[in-house]
């Protein structure tokens, strides 16, 4: 998807934002494995990253991930997620400005008025919106609001 976009909209100045709440989700899968998703640690930790990546402190969330992986002993499924959240992040690592993004006034999760402006795009766009997942709708409906 990412591919598309760059081949696409890249070149005419769109903007390209990961969903946060796909983001959030990713390093909650990071917190439950590193520290067992129903402890008040886990939730603890998972709620302060959150709120670092949302508030353009998203290089201390890399830089924590990063730590965790190299000065914690972990088990290996638990490491594994951990640089596999520590990837899917760097790997994005322009579309997670979430600050930089709200303070433009894009929008930077799907929720129910991005998922309103998405049907409005379904219908201006039916060639181009035709049964394709929501995850990939909701980044395009995006693209096309901006």
């Amino acid at each position: 998807m990412w591919s598309v976009f760059q081949r696409l909209f890249q070149a005419i100045g769109a903007v390209a934002i990961l969903d946060f709440y796909h983001a959030a989700q990713n390093l909650y899968k990071g917190a439950s494995a590193w520290l067992d998703g129903r402890t008040r640690a886990c939730q603890q930790w998972f709620a302060d990253c959150r709120h670092r990546l949302r508030h353009g402190h998203e290089q201390h969330v890399l830089a924590e991930l990063a730590a965790l992986v190299e000065a914690t002993p972990l088990p290996p499924s638990a490491r594994q997620t951990l640089i596999n959240v520590y990837i899917y992040l760097k790997t994005h690592e322009d579309p997670i400005h979430y600050e930089h993004f709200k303070a433009a006034g894009l929008p930077i999760g799907s929720g129910l008025a991005q998922l309103s402006q998405l049907r409005h795009v379904e219908t201006e766009n039916p060639l181009f919106f035709n049964g394709s997942s929501q995850k990939v709708c909701t980044t395009f409906a995006r693209l096309f609001l901006q």
